[in-house]
């Protein structure tokens, strides 16, 4: 939600990109528990660096990083979900179900 946040918002400073942390963080910990998908560990680092290149590129090249990243690390949060849900279907359960025994217990 907090990235789709940052997607919608008409103004995106640099003391907002703070906000991808938590994004980022949720990646990072999805991806240490059952394997990175392609292009996330790239994405994710473009991402962490953002803030710092994103101010400097918008105005020298007239190109807003920001929007294009902020979509495509909304589409690896997306593509993760429904993998998610799939695996979890597959195994008999519901996604919420899984959703809710994972905030329990990060560690299975």
């Amino acid at each position: 939600m907090v990235c789709a946040g940052l997607l919608m918002s008409p103004f995106v400073l640099d003391y907002d990109l703070a906000l991808l942390a938590i994004p980022l963080i949720w990646l990072l910990r999805e991806g240490q528990r059952s394997g990175f998908l392609p292009f996330e560990k790239a994405l994710m680092a473009l991402a962490f660096a953002l803030p710092l290149v994103s101010r400097v590129l918008a105005g020298a090249l007239g190109l807003p990083l920001a929007p294009l990243t902020f979509a495509a690390l909304l589409a690896l949060i997306l593509r993760r979900a429904a993998r998610q849900a799939a695996v979890s279907a597959e195994r008999g359960a519901s996604a919420a179900d899984l959703q809710i025994r994972l905030s329990l217990a990060p560690e299975l």
